[in-house]
């Protein structure tokens, strides 16, 4: 059986170099309450990362854009400056959309209606950026899927009393189906299963009351702790709602007074979860464009 790793220690850099290039050690230091690491890039504290847990399931969250929130959105930045890093070693890469089944016409209405009041005040690109990142990962070679719920599955959301609250389950459910029947394929040579979504489904230890929406926990179990969660934040969307309320939130805004106009934030929450700050210059061309021409 498989024995999940020890907690790593942010002082250590045992991160894997490229032939011939040595990468610096990471700046250490302390943000908030948090134990945190700054890197030249993000690829390096993914690099650091994986070589610290060799997960087989890396789980990345975000917080949804906002409807006027400037640069380019957390989805496209994934797609075009990490995903390249991770394609060599990853077999599949799940996007947490829920694509409604064909069929079930007036459960599909029911939940579209729901659905419109949680995205209200988000921009009106993301579910298009979510496709252009599937569009990026087949690109390089990475199979990707979407979520695709039964009618069955589907009419549950619509006749539950709380309709917001069981799509936000069927999503951890179906996700946690996925994820497990793909890592069950992986080749040796391709053995990470990635995930891309709202940084609601992945943790590891959700808040009180959340639980049932998150994969995080039983996927930890499954794959004998070989499974960690990145959530993604952007400077430009640093005081968004989703982080603000989160009780590791403070480590942020220290982490980002810290760094260096061209590091990576690396804060570490807890035993495999951690929240990674890009750097807030955009890259100069936009690969993720092109892919929808």
């Amino acid at each position: 059986m498989e024995q999940p790793r020890a907690r790593p220690d942010l002082e250590e850099n045992r991160g894997p170099s490229a032939p011939g290039e040595k990468k610096p050690p990471p700046r250490k230091g302390r943000c908030g309450a948090f134990d945190c690491a700054f890197f030249d890039g993000a690829d390096s504290a993914l690099a650091w990362t994986i070589a610290e847990h060799s997960p087989s399931v890396i789980a990345f969250g975000e917080a949804h854009a906002q409807e006027g929130t400037p640069g380019k959105s957390t989805a496209l930045r994934f797609a075009d400056e990490l995903l390249p890093a991770l394609a060599p070693q990853s077999h599949f890469l799940l996007v947490e959309l829920l694509v409604p089944p064909s069929g079930c016409a007036e459960a599909k209405e029911k939940v579209q209606t729901e659905s419109d009041k949680v995205t209200e005040g988000q921009s009106k690109e993301n579910q298009n950026d979510y496709i252009t990142l599937g569009h990026r990962s087949k690109a390089l070679g990475v199979p990707v899927d979407v979520l695709r719920p039964s009618c069955a599955e589907f009419e549950t959301i619509a006749a539950d009393p709380e309709p917001v609250f069981r799509m936000m389950t069927l999503i951890a459910e179906l996700s946690t189906k996925v994820v497990l029947e793909e890592r069950a394929k992986a080749p040796s040579h391709k053995p990470l299963i990635l995930t891309y979504g709202g940084a609601l489904h992945n943790d590891i230890e959700p808040r009180p009351g959340f639980e049932p929406m998150s994969f995080g926990p039983a996927l930890l179990e499954k794959t004998s702790g070989r499974y960690i969660e990145i959530d993604l934040v952007r400077p430009e969307g640093l005081n968004e709602s989703a982080w603000a309320r989160l009780a590791w939130f403070d480590a942020l805004p220290s982490a980002e007074s810290q760094r260096k106009p061209h590091e990576t934030a690396l804060v570490r929450r807890g035993p495999g979860s951690y929240a990674l700050l890009l750097t807030a210059a955009p890259l100069a061309k936009e690969p993720s464009q092109e892919l929808q021409q």
